[in-house]
């Protein structure tokens, strides 16, 4: 049978979608080198085959010398609604990253730690998902290991706001899905 492929680009994946021509279609995961460079912010994105030990969302930029803050959010249920399952939150006016979770517009107890960004310094930060909760550094030193308070099965989602300007956010890690449509050969650049 002759199939359509059609591609399309989300965080860190390729999803391929191949369909009969009876219009059935089968939808694979292909975990690649594919990043979202310079994203409007505020900005969210779904991460196709969610959150799982072993991924790591990451984020490099600046912060602008006005910035009283930004957070990067790793949501569930597809960012549908205000929950946020960890709230990665640098604040320039207290100065403290701070980090907690909101559930059913309900925050829970806040984690404060200092502060290493300043305004106008660029930066990278990694969160990297845990079977115990998530891993947060900024310009490779760990911040905080914050415990899960929502399952790390649900979460699916990023989302970018603030006062920031991103260059480059990418997931990483994890692994692939396996595609229902065998993957045959090694897929190197798509257009």
């Amino acid at each position: 049978a002759v199939r359509n492929i059609v591609r399309k680009f989300f965080l860190g994946f390729v999803v391929i979608i191949f369909t009969d021509l009876l219009g059935k279609s089968n939808m694979s995961w292909y975990e690649g080198p594919i990043q979202i460079m310079n994203p409007s912010i505020p900005y969210q994105a779904r991460i196709p085959g969610g959150a799982m030990p072993g991924k790591s969302v990451y984020v490099q930029g600046y912060v602008p010398h006005d910035s009283e803050g930004f957070s990067v959010n790793l949501k569930p249920h597809g960012g549908h609604n205000d929950d946020i399952a960890f709230h990665f939150n640098p604040r320039f006016n207290e100065p403290d990253v701070v980090c907690n979770t909101c559930v059913d517009g309900s925050w829970g107890s806040e984690e404060r730690h200092p502060e290493p960004l300043q305004r106008g310094q660029a930066f990278e930060i990694k969160i990297k998902m845990k079977d115990y909760g998530f891993k947060a550094s900024i310009n490779g030193e760990t911040i905080c290991k914050y415990p899960h308070r929502v399952s790390l099965n649900d979460v699916d989602a990023v989302s970018i706001v603030g006062n920031v300007h991103v260059n480059v956010l990418r997931a990483e890690g994890g692994t692939v899905r396996s595609p229902e449509v065998p993957y045959i050969g090694p897929i190197s650049c798509l257009t």
